[in-house]
């Protein structure tokens, strides 16, 4: 076996070993959902730079941490927004609540141990418009199925759609996958149908373990009139980081310039790296 083929072994033993046990799914559209306003009242100019970051936080183990680096680290602090995966309402709502953000919260399913697990949106901005979008297909494993969600913030004049997604990971056939990638697509064309969505940003966990599933979703985006942001920022998870080099996480934004991006040189908070872009309109 070459090295390549252990590397993958390693990487889909990972998955199929965290995935084993079966998931309760919420296929309610509208519910469970959460929300917190802890931005409101704040006194916040428009930014020059709209300052963006996605964050798997590792079954939201590691919420001081998190906190913490999202609160000091030179480039990730005072972000205008953030995208988590793979959060619960308790850690969601601590985040906001300390470094001061609107949120909104949907959990896609509830774990053996009945820690929730979903995506959250945080802003400095006022969140409206928030939908959970099931994706679709489930985790043969586990019968796990996955969402992505979407808000819109104001920020000065201008309205951002915000699209946060987490796909299935390897355990799901290529052409499952891609429909999920896919889903985004078309909700933002429905969206179109009724309304001008000039400033759009993607970003999230997309567990893209391979560079042809990188060039299939950059093509897919671009097609949308989106750029890949993060293309510079190269691997974001950690695990077997001596090993293999996977980039898993993205931001793509449209409508907006890209300056600046980047990410930590590690984390203490999860096994992926939070991941950061400087945007302009």
């Amino acid at each position: 076996m070459n090295h390549k083929a252990i590397l993958l072994l390693i990487y889909s033993t990972l998955f199929l070993t965290l995935a084993c046990e079966n998931v309760e799914n919420f296929d309610e559209v509208e519910q469970p959902r959460f929300e917190g306003h802890y931005a409101i009242g704040k006194k916040i100019s428009a930014p020059a730079n709209l300052k963006v970051v996605t964050f798997n936080i590792e079954f939201a183990l590691e919420i001081e941490s998190a906190i913490e680096e999202l609160g000091t680290d030179e480039n990730l602090k005072g972000a205008d927004v953030i995208f988590l995966q793979e959060m619960d309402e308790v850690g969601t709502d601590a985040i906001a609540k300390e470094l001061d953000y609107n949120y909104v919260y949907y959990p896609s399913n509830k774990n053996k141990n009945d820690q929730l697990f979903g995506l959250a949106i945080l802003s400095k901005w006022p969140l409206t418009n928030d939908e959970k979008i099931q994706l679709p297909h489930t985790t043969p494993i586990n019968n796990r199925k996955r969402i992505a969600i979407t808000a819109e913030t104001v920020v000065g004049e201008k309205v951002i759609r915000l699209y946060n997604i987490h796909p299935g990971t390897l355990s799901l056939p290529k052409a499952h996958r891609r429909e999920q990638f896919e889903s985004l697509v078309k909700h933002l064309r429905i969206i179109e149908l009724s309304q001008d969505v000039d400033h759009a940003i993607i970003a999230g966990d997309f567990n893209t373990d391979k560079s042809v599933d990188i060039e299939y979703l950059v093509n897919l985006y671009g097609e949308e009139g989106f750029i890949w942001a993060s293309e510079e920022v190269g691997p974001t998870w950690q695990k077997f980081s001596g090993l293999a080099k996977f980039t898993l996480d993205h931001i793509f934004s449209r409508g907006l310039i890209l300056s600046a991006a980047g990410k930590p040189e590690s984390t203490q908070a999860s096994d992926h790296l939070p991941v950061w872009v400087d945007l302009e309109f």
